[in-house]
C-alpha cells in the first residue's frame, strides 16, 4: 500500500482529471468481509452473512421482543408466552427472533433452567430468518397449549397463519402437525375469510370443547407501514378486525378448516374497526374462563377490554360483549392513566382459582390487576392493584427490577402464583410473585437479560437491548460511518443502542484478521457495551445517524438526531463513555428540542466536514435545509450560529417544494474538496407542515466555495431525476427511491448513493465536466441489475441476507486510498465492505 500524503488544495485544484482506467466494482458483485454478524454470539473471526439479527443476532439466552430501530415510537408490541403445568413447559415466542423458546419446568412447574431446551421455529438457537415452512415462522406472538393433548398452537402472525405442534416429542426446529388459516405450509397470503387469516395475534384455548379462539388484529405502523403491517412479504397488510373460532378438537382438525365462529364482525367477510358493544378495533391478546365459559379480548385500540358469553349453545357471530373494562361504556375508547383506564392493553392472563384479570397495559407501563368474579364484575370498575408502577396515576417505563417499558403478553402459573411478563421494550420475561401484590413490587426474577454474553447465571436489572443485550461484536440499525486514515480506526453510528462504536484498524487501514480485530474497543454514547440508554447529557446520545471526521484536529462529528444536535468529540484519547467537547443545535449540553433558527436544528440526519475550510454541513432535515457551521478549533462554540444556509433563503424558514433551491427532507450529505461541491441527497416518505409527502427522490448539487455561497442559492445539478421540478420514486437507472446516505470519491470522482428504498447502492460519474441532469448510474451494489428492488412487493426480507444483499441500505462510506466501500446494511443490522476499485497511481490524499 503507497502510504497517503496530505496535499495542498493548490495541487489537488491543478491535478488533471480524467476518468481513470482502473478496475471498477461489477453490478451485484459479493462483499468482501462485514461487520455486526458472525457465526458465534462471541467471537468474531468468521463473518456470517446468511444473519440478519439485532445484536449479532439470536442466541439460547436473549430475546428480540421489539423488533423495531426507535422503540419510542407509536408501534405495536408483540409477546404472549403460555405455561403448561400437566408437561412441565414454558413457552416463550420470540418475535423478532421468528422462533419459540421452549423452557424446562420443575414438577413443580418451577425453572429448571434459564437456558432453552429446545427452539421451534429455527434449527438452532443462533438462527433468526424469516420464511413459511412447515417448520420455520415469521413474527409469532401470543401462543396457547393444549395440556391433555400435548400441543402447542402458534400464531405465526406474519405468514398469516396458525401453527400447531405436537409436543409429546420435542426437537429444535421440528415440523408443525397443523396449518389454520392457510391450505398449506408454504402459502401465507393474508385474507378475510372463514378460513383464511390477516394478522393473527391472540390466541386461547378452550380444552373443554376443543375450540381455539384466534383474534386477528389491525395493525398500527410496523416497519414503516403507517396504520398497515409491513410484513414480510411486503404487503401492507391491515388485519381483519375479528376473533375466529376454530373447533379443533383430535380427529377433527384439518389444515385450512373453516372457522366455526365470528366474534367482532356480523360476518366472516368484513374487518372494518369500531368502538362499540359488539365491534372491536385491534383485539391483540385472549385469555378464556373456562368455568364460566368467558373470553376476554383486549381490543387494543379501544383502549379496553371485553368480556365474551362463549358457551357453545350461545355464542352467534357478532355477538354483543357482556362487560367491558378500561372503559365506562361500550362507545368510549379514550385511553387514561387511571385506575380504572387504559391506554393500548396488549396482553391477558386470567387466574381461575382467584378470579382474577391481569392486564398488560402497555402504554401505561403497568400490569393491572381486576377482580372479575361472575357475580361482581362490572362495567369500568377500578383495578385492584397494579405492577410496574407505584401508583395508578403514573405510566413512565423504566428499566428496573420493578418498572416495565411496554409490557405485552402474560402468562399465569397457578401452582407457584407467579405472572410471567413479557417486557418487550426491555426485551426480557419478568416474573412477579402474586400470592399477595404490592403496588409496585419487585420482580422476582427474568430471563432474557444477563451479564454475561453465555452464561444466564446473573441476571440484569438495568439492561434492555434486544439478544441480552448489545456486545462490542453486533449492531441495532447502523447508519453513519467515518473513517480516520490517520490514526486507523473506524466509527459506525450504532443507532438504535444509542452509540458510537470505535475499531483500531491496520496501518492500511483494513480490518485485523485475527481474533478481536472485527470487534470494537471503545464505545461513545455509552459508558460500557451492555448499556443502550439514550441520555441527553454531555456523553449520552439518543439515536446517533451521521458521522464526520476531522483528522487534520482529531475531532469526531456526530449527529444526536433525536437530541437535536450535533455532538464534538476529542479524539485524540478515548475511552468509553466520555465527554463531548463542544454542542452545536442546542446551547448546552443538557438542552434539547427543534428550532427553527439560525442556531437550531429539528430532527437532523447526516453531516459533512470540510477540512480546507474547517466547516461542518449539516442536514436539518426537519427545516427541510443544510446549515453551514464555522467549526474552526479557534472559534467553535456551544450553540454557535450558522454561517450560511442552503435550502431556505432565511434562518427562520422551513418551506419545503421541489425546485433548483428549496428542499424537502434533506437525508444525506456529501462534500467535495477538490471542487468545492455539496451532494444533498432528498428521500422520501417526507413530512412538511403537517402534511404527509412522497419525498425528492433526489441528489442536489451545490457549488459552496467560500467565496460564492449565498443563502437560499440554487443547485447546480440535480441526479435521481431528470429535471429540478420532478420527484417520482423509481426503480431505474437513473432514478432513486428514497436516497439517504452519500460518500464521495475524490480520485476517481465518482458519488456512491445509499437508495435505501431500492434496497442498493448506486455509483454516478460525478466529474464536474461531465456530470449531467438524471444521467444514469454506472454501477449497482446489492441488486442483480438496476430493476430489481429487495425491498419491493413480491420479495421477502430474507432475500437480502446474503453476501451481495442489500436491505433497507442507509449509508455508504468510500476509501479512496484502500478503494474500499463500506455500506450500513442497516436492517440487516450488519456493515457490508466492498472493493470498490483501486487507487489510481500518484502518491497523494485528500483527508
Amino acid at each position: 500500500m503507497k502510504p497517503y500524503v496530505v496535499l495542498s488544495t493548490a495541487f489537488l485544484l491543478s491535478f488533471s482529471y480524467s476518468t481513470p482506467a482502473f478496475p471498477a466494482p461489477n453490478t451485484g458483485q459479493a462483499a468482501n468481509d462485514a461487520l455486526g454478524q458472525f457465526t458465534s454470539p462471541s467471537l468474531d473471526t468468521t463473518a456470517s452473512y446468511s444473519k440478519n439479527c439485532e445484536n449479532n443476532g439470536a442466541s439460547s439466552i436473549g430475546f428480540d421482543f421489539s423488533p423495531t430501530s426507535y422503540p419510542d415510537e407509536d408501534l405495536v408490541g408483540f409477546g404472549g408466552s403460555a405455561i403448561d403445568s400437566t408437561n412441565h413447559w414454558l413457552f416463550v415466542p420470540d418475535f423478532g427472533n421468528n422462533r419459540v423458546l421452549v423452557f424446562s419446568l420443575t414438577t413443580g412447574n418451577l425453572l429448571s433452567s434459564k437456558t432453552p431446551s429446545y427452539v421451534l421455529g429455527q434449527p438452532d438457537f443462533v438462527s433468526c430468518g424469516c420464511s413459511a415452512t412447515q417448520s420455520t415462522m415469521c413474527g409469532p406472538t401470543q401462543v396457547a397449549v393444549d395440556p391433555s393433548g400435548k400441543r402447542l398452537f402458534v400464531p405465526d402472525m406474519l405468514n398469516n397463519r396458525v401453527l400447531v405442534f405436537s409436543t409429546t416429542s420435542m426437537s429444535n426446529g421440528m415440523n408443525a402437525s397443523y396449518v389454520l388459516g392457510q391450505s398449506n405450509f408454504t402459502a401465507d397470503a393474508a385474507a378475510t375469510t372463514q378460513a383464511s387469516m390477516n394478522l393473527p395475534m391472540g390466541l386461547a384455548y378452550d380444552s373443554a370443547n376443543g375450540r381455539l379462539f384466534v383474534a386477528e388484529t389491525k395493525a398500527s405502523n410496523f416497519f414503516g407501514g403507517g396504520n398497515g403491517l409491513y410484513s414480510d412479504n411486503q404487503n401492507y397488510a391491515r388485519g381483519s378486525n375479528r376473533i375466529l373460532v376454530f373447533n379443533v378438537a383430535s380427529g377433527t382438525i384439518a389444515n385450512g378448516e373453516n372457522a366455526s365462529y365470528v366474534l367482532g364482525q356480523a360476518n366472516f367477510t368484513s374487518s372494518g374497526a369500531a368502538a362499540s358493544q359488539s365491534g372491536v378495533n385491534g383485539p391483540f391478546a385472549l385469555a378464556y374462563d373456562s368455568s364460566n365459559t368467558r373470553l376476554f379480548v383486549a381490543d387494543t385500540f379501544n383502549n379496553r377490554v371485553l368480556v365474551f358469553n362463549v358457551a357453545t349453545g350461545t355464542i352467534t357471530n357478532g355477538e354483543n360483549a357482556a362487560n367491558v373494562l378500561g372503559q365506562s361504556s361500550f362507545t368510549a375508547k379514550s385511553a387514561h392513566i387511571t385506575r380504572a383506564g387504559m391506554d393500548g392493553p396488549d396482553g391477558l392472563a386470567y387466574d381461575s382459582a382467584n378470579t382474577r384479570l391481569f392486564v398488560a397495559d402497555s402504554n401505561n407501563n403497568r400490569v393491572t390487576v381486576y377482580n372479575v368474579a361472575t357475580g361482581s364484575i362490572t362495567n369500568g370498575e377500578n383495578a385492584s392493584n397494579v405492577l410496574g408502577q407505584s401508583s395508578f396515576t403514573t405510566a413512565a417505563a423504566g428499566t428496573s427490577q420493578s418498572a416495565l417499558w411496554n409490557p405485552g403478553g402474560i402468562a399465569y402459573e397457578s401452582v407457584n402464583n407467579q405472572l410471567y411478563v413479557d417486557d418487550l421494550f426491555n426485551n426480557r420475561e419478568i416474573i412477579f410473585s402474586t400470592s399477595s401484590i404490592t403496588n409496585g413490587e419487585n420482580a422476582s426474577d427474568l430471563l432474557g437479560q444477563y451479564t454475561s454474553t453465555s452464561s444466564a447465571a446473573t441476571v440484569s436489572w438495568t439492561q434492555s437491548g434486544p439478544n441480552n443485550g448489545p456486545t462490542a461484536l453486533g449492531m441495532f440499525g447502523p447508519q453513519g460511518m467515518a473513517l480516520d486514515t490517520v490514526n486507523h480506526r473506524f466509527f459506525i453510528a450504532d443507532s438504535s443502542n444509542n452509540r458510537v462504536l470505535v475499531y483500531n484498524l491496520n496501518t492500511d487501514n483494513s480490518f485485523p484478521t485475527s481474533s478481536g480485530g472485527h470487534t470494537a474497543p471503545n464505545v461513545l454514547g455509552q459508558p460500557n457495551f451492555s448499556s443502550t440508554d439514550y441520555n441527553t447529557t454531555q456523553s449520552g446520545m439518543y439515536s446517533p445517524i451521521g458521522l464526520a471526521f476531522d483528522s487534520v484536529n482529531n475531532r469526531l462529528f456526530v449527529d444526536d438526531e433525536t437530541n437535536e444536535r450535533v455532538l464534538v468529540f476529542n479524539t485524540a484519547t478515548i475511552t468509553n463513555g466520555m465527554n463531548a467537547s463542544y454542542v452545536l443545535g442546542q446551547a448546552d449540553f443538557v438542552s434539547g428540542g427543534r428550532n427553527t433558527t439560525q442556531s437550531g436544528l429539528a430532527d437532523p440526519q447526516d453531516i459533512a466536514y470540510d477540512s480546507m475550510n474547517t466547516r461542518l454541513f449539516v442536514a436539518d432535515t426537519g427545516n427541510n435545509r443544510v446549515l453551514v457551521f464555522n467549526v474552526a478549533p479557534a472559534t467553535i462554540a456551544n450553540g454557535e450560529n450558522a454561517s450560511n444556509v442552503l435550502g431556505q433563503s432565511t434562518y427562520t424558514g422551513s418551506t419545503c417544494a421541489t425546485s433548483q433551491s428549496v428542499m424537502l427532507d434533506p437525508d444525506g450529505l456529501a462534500y467535495d474538496a477538490v471542487n468545492s461541491r455539496l451532494f444533498v441527497a432528498e428521500s422520501s416518505n417526507a413530512e412538511c407542515g403537517g402534511n404527509s409527502y412522497s419525498g425528492n427522490n433526489r441528489i442536489l448539487v451545490f457549488n459552496v466555495a467560500t467565496s460564492t455561497i449565498t443563502n437560499g442559492e440554487n443547485a447546480s445539478n440535480v441526479l435521481g431525476q431528470p429535471n429540478f421540478t420532478s420527484s417520482a420514486a423509481n426503480t431505474t437507472q437513473s432514478n432513486l427511491y428514497g436516497p439517504a446516505g452519500l460518500s464521495y470519491d475524490y480520485y476517481n470522482q465518482r458519488l456512491f448513493v445509499a437508495d435505501y428504498g431500492n434496497g442498493r447502492v448506486l455509483m454516478f460519474n460525478a466529474a464536474p465536466g461531465t456530470i449531467t441532469n438524471g444521467e444514469n448510474a454506472m454501477i449497482v451494489l446489492g441488486q442483480s441489475n438496476f430493476t430489481t428492488n429487495a425491498n419491493s412487493i413480491g420479495t421477502t426480507w430474507d432475500d437480502s441476507v446474503t453476501q451481495s444483499g442489500l436491505f433497507y441500505c442507509n449509508n455508504a462510506l468510500y476509501d479512496p486510498g484502500s478503494g474500499r466501500l463500506f455500506v450500513s446494511d442497516t436492517w440487516n443490522n450488519r456493515i457490508l465492505i466492498f472493493n470498490a476499485s483501486f487507487m489510481p497511481s500518484g502518491d497523494w490524499y485528500l483527508p
